[in-house]
């Protein structure tokens, strides 16, 4: 009587990820996360974590690489060690092109979640043909990446890591008693996501909204100083960075009545946050690019060509009765079906 068959080994690179950013509803550092806790028992989940503080150690199923000069070797002496049958790698053309050297270097298979259109070491999207499969999360990335000259049988569109949250999100007091009508927009303070259009609009915003700005990180050409004297005109206004946060970013949304993302542009496709907001079912204004209208609900406003003017209208004429609205729906248990039959074409099984 012959035995079951061993399982197939899936080896992840993935940064590594601070504890305060664990348990957010999508994003990069969700996804080993939930591939692991959700592929079926056919598979065994490695992760190869680069982490710059930390020392290389094993840990279960874990493995810690210290990000240095010798990365790239003790990588290979880790892919040799464990003998995956597929590598794969999530992020930008950077990591394309590590993970492109990676599986040539041990003849592995290679498979990339690409969700970053930002600047690399190199601008030749070419190089990802030599990836076996690459996965997009809208058709708008995809058609951007066969543009850009990769070939269209590479690249597989499906939504993955974001779900609907396992315990409801309460409601933070801290945040609620803030006001009776509370619009957010958080993120960082970048141009590509219009935050100055929405610092031009507080002064038009009627005075009985309260408008709270959750941040990560302010990028030039915006300065602190000018954003905190432009928010300090307007009395029902507020700034939050990380450190200040009272909750986690779950219930600063819940707890909010509208948020606003109003998007000029952005290297990710489609933007994490608007899935985050989707995805809770909180009243949505954003801007209508990239993907954004493939994977929202339809109750959502977007936006097209977006003025001050335009989005203070809109925040103004919300009906700030209705706090919730129907989630999307993202199947999480269909990303992985979807993830498991790329690995299968692959031809592990």
């Amino acid at each position: 009587m012959k035995g079951s068959p061993l399982p197939t080994t899936v080896c992840f690179l993935r940064p590594y990820t601070p504890e305060d950013h664990a348990g957010r509803l999508c994003g990069p550092q969700r996804l080993v996360a939930d591939l692991v806790e959700h592929l079926p028992s056919n598979y065994h989940a490695i992760s190869l974590i680069i982490a710059k503080n930390k020392p290389t150690s094993l840990l279960g199923n874990e493995i810690f690489l210290k990000k240095d000069g010798f990365l790239f070797f003790r990588t290979l002496a880790a892919l040799r060690k464990i003998k995956p049958a597929i590598i794969h790698g999530h992020g930008s053309l950077n990591t394309g092109l590590l993970l492109l050297l990676l599986a040539k270097i041990s003849s592995r298979k290679a498979v990339l979640t690409f969700t970053d259109f930002k600047s690399n070491v190199t601008n030749n999207y070419n190089i990802l043909n030599g990836i076996d499969s690459i996965i997009v999360q809208s058709n708008f990335a995809k058609e951007k990446l066969i543009h850009k000259g990769v070939k269209a049988e590479k690249i597989n569109v499906l939504l993955y890591g974001i779900g609907k949250p396992s315990q409801p999100i309460k409601e933070n007091a801290l945040i609620r008693n803030l006001g009776s009508k509370i619009v957010l927009y958080y993120g960082d303070a970048r141009l590509e996501r219009g935050f100055q259009v929405l610092l031009k609009a507080l002064p038009l915003i009627k005075e009985d909204i309260f408008v709270l700005l959750c941040l990560r990180n302010v990028h030039k050409p915006f300065q602190l100083e000018k954003i905190q004297q432009k928010v300090s005109e307007r009395k029902n206004s507020k700034i939050l960075f990380v450190p200040e946060y009272p909750c986690s970013t779950e219930e600063i949304i819940q707890s909010s009545d509208l948020v606003v993302l109003p998007f000029i542009h952005n290297t990710l496709e489609p933007p994490l946050t608007v899935l985050e907001v989707s995805a809770q079912g909180k009243p949505l204004i954003a801007t209508n690019v990239g993907g954004i209208k493939e994977v929202v609900p339809s109750h959502t406003v977007l936006l097209e060509n977006i003025t001050a003017e335009e989005l203070a209208e809109k925040i103004n004429q919300h009906d700030f009765a209705k706090t919730t609205v129907a989630p999307a729906i993202y199947s999480w248990h269909k990303a992985i079906q979807e993830i498991e039959k790329i690995y299968d074409r692959l031809g592990t099984h």
